[in-house]
């Protein structure tokens, strides 16, 4: 007969390789179920979508983070330019700026909501190049019209305006928006 110690540690030896082995093959079928999900929802995306990107053509997908928000794309030199999305939820402006600060233009006054290929003519003809900032604007002081000094821009709020930043090419795609 084994001496009483012995008998205890072999005891113990096979409940230590149960558990690890135990524990190796649940990893392994979580491991697997993950896969075969995965793999059912790609296949199920793609059946019910019909393969087809859900992106609407010439607009970039994202999430609207904040209560406002503004999207320029690239586009090419001329006297004004086209922001591609507007959502504010008050009546304001697009404002385009030079990166020094001076501005070029401003928008129409645009209501609340989404508004799409915004148009604003500038001061000057754009030119190969150069970045400009498309900043979001209140109308504060009632009169429809933008004045820098009265209609300011709208905070992030994360501080700071809201801006989107574009480049002007001569090979933007045609119209000013990107396809």
């Amino acid at each position: 007969m084994l001496p009483a110690c012995h008998a205890v540690r072999s005891s113990r030896a096979p409940t230590k390789r149960w558990a690890e082995m135990h524990i190796t093959r649940t990893l392994g079928a979580l491991a697997f179920v993950a896969l075969i999900g995965g793999a059912a929802f790609y296949l199920v995306s793609r059946t019910q979508f019909g393969g087809r990107d859900l992106t609407p053509r010439g607009h970039t997908s994202g999430m609207l983070a904040e209560d406002n928000a503004i999207v320029a794309e690239e586009q090419r030199p001329g006297s004004s330019v086209t922001i591609a999305q507007v959502h504010l939820v008050g009546p304001g402006y697009v404002v385009v700026h030079e990166q020094s600060g001076a501005i070029l233009g401003s928008s129409a006054l645009l209501p609340a909501g989404n508004s799409n290929d915004v148009q604003v003519a500038v001061i000057r003809p754009t030119t190969d190049g150069e970045t400009l900032d498309a900043m979001l604007h209140f109308e504060r002081n009632g009169d429809s019209t933008f004045q820098n000094s009265a209609d300011p821009p709208i905070e992030s709020r994360l501080g700071g305006p809201i801006v989107g930043t574009f480049t002007i090419s001569s090979s933007a795609p045609e119209g000013g928006r990107t396809r």
